[in-house]
């Protein structure tokens, strides 16, 4: 996001003594043109490092949804994360996309799918294996990173451009604290990127395109990111497992939007292993190869779940009938809960993966000056529904008592 573009390239870019032999070996072929619009021409920047490993990673240049410039010999002033992939053996692409006011999310989107395309027609050249394309970036940059893993497709057979012809798909992905959902940002007068139809929020938003093929995604966050709070990452991480996809959420307990010292070095370490793993140690092509009935079957059964129940919550005692309403919209599982009585509550989270439920349910009463949270957690079988343990606490973290749940189909 554009806020974040300064304290993030700022950090990425500052110069520091460091540089490693390998990295002094690596070549830098700038402003390679992967497309044009407008009569203008799309860049990105190459650097090759002095002992390929094959696979190659395009960092989405983008604070804000804008695609600035900058020297491309800075990068290898950096340890964090450019240095460790190069050192690593990683091609590197610094990929620029047309930037707002002129151009938004939607063109960015275009513009970074075109990129892809454009590297794995042109692997040959690069040295890399055109099976092995990871995508990474921050804030805004995480957000199109994160749209390349979920809305990837094959090319366009047809077509009489080698360029169209190449699939858009990635093998992973690295995201640093993005937005994965446009709604909140919509039309943000800091954001002019942002200006665009509410009918197309949807298809930008990676969260509501989260499907059994897409990549595997790592979401590095700090925890006191007020700019993009770190539920963003947290929702479509756990979309993607209810996917049976591979994901994993780090969050720095003090970190706001944007990483400094020891958080730093070990987000870079991560992304450099995520990409060891799922560009090096495993083939991507493998994975790809597997069909959609296959994916599905692998996943866990959400729609088991959806519809609505008979919930009976008995804690400390005391028994208390609900409906709970389950619903899902393109792989992210939602819930009401609701008493005859008192009407609904707020359902915070809800999850279903690996035969494994867990929900989490606020509830405020009349005279408190504190809301209770009530976590579910239990099993879903086909003869006794769902059934477990809840556990009471009030918001401050006091535990204020505990109790079991049993669900019935209506």
């Amino acid at each position: 996001m554009k806020t974040t573009a300064i304290a993030i390239f700022t950090g990425f870019l500052a110069p520091l003594i460091f540089q490693s032999p390998l990295q002094a070996d690596t070549r830098i072929t700038p402003d390679v043109i992967y497309g044009r619009k407008m009569g203008m021409a799309l860049t990105m920047d190459v650097l090759t490092p002095s002992k390929p490993n094959k696979a190659g990673v395009l960092f989405m240049v983008s604070g804000g949804w804008v695609s600035g410039w900058f020297d491309p010999a800075t990068v290898l002033e950096r340890p964090n994360p450019f240095g460790k992939l190069l050192d690593a053996g990683f091609t590197v692409f610094l990929v620029r996309h047309g930037s707002s006011p002129v151009f938004k999310v939607p063109d960015a989107v275009e513009d970074l799918r075109n990129a892809v395309r454009f590297v794995r027609a042109h692997a040959a050249d690069y040295r890399i294996d055109p099976n092995r394309i990871g995508v990474c970036g921050a804030s805004a940059g995480g957000h199109l990173s994160l749209m390349l893993g979920t809305t990837g497709d094959d090319g366009n057979a047809q077509s009489d451009d080698p360029i169209a012809k190449a699939s858009s798909r990635v093998g992973a992905v690295v995201a640093y604290f993005p937005p994965t959902d446009l709604a909140p940002y919509l039309n943000d007068k800091r954001f002019p990127a942002t200006h665009f139809g509410a009918e197309l929020v949807k298809s930008v938003s990676p969260l509501q395109q989260v499907t059994v093929d897409d990549a595997p995604s790592l979401f590095v966050v700090g925890l006191k990111d007020d700019l993009v709070p770190s539920t963003h990452s947290k929702k479509m991480h756990d979309a993607l497992l209810d996917r049976s996809v591979p994901a994993q959420f780090i969050g720095f307990p003090e970190a706001g939007h944007g990483f400094q010292g020891e958080d730093d070095d070990k987000a870079a370490d991560a992304l450099v292993e995520w990409f060891n793993r799922y560009l090096i140690d495993e083939d991507p092509s493998e994975r790809a190869s597997k069909t959609l009935e296959e994916r599905r079957k692998s996943a866990p059964p959400t729609l088991s779940l959806i519809g609505e129940w008979k919930l009976l919550l008995t804690v400390n005692g005391d028994a208390a009938d609900y409906t709970l309403k389950i619903d899902r919209d393109d792989g992210v599982l939602s819930a009401k809960l609701i008493s005859a009585r008192s009407g609904e509550y707020p359902v915070e989270s809800i999850r279903y993966d690996a035969g494994e439920f867990s929900m989490g349910v606020r509830r405020s009463y009349a005279g408190q000056e504190f809301d209770f949270v009530y976590d579910y957690t239990g099993t879903l079988s086909t003869e006794e529904g769902l059934r477990g343990t809840v556990a009471v606490s009030e918001d401050g973290g006091a535990r204020a008592g505990s109790g079991t749940f049993e669900a019935k189909r209506k």
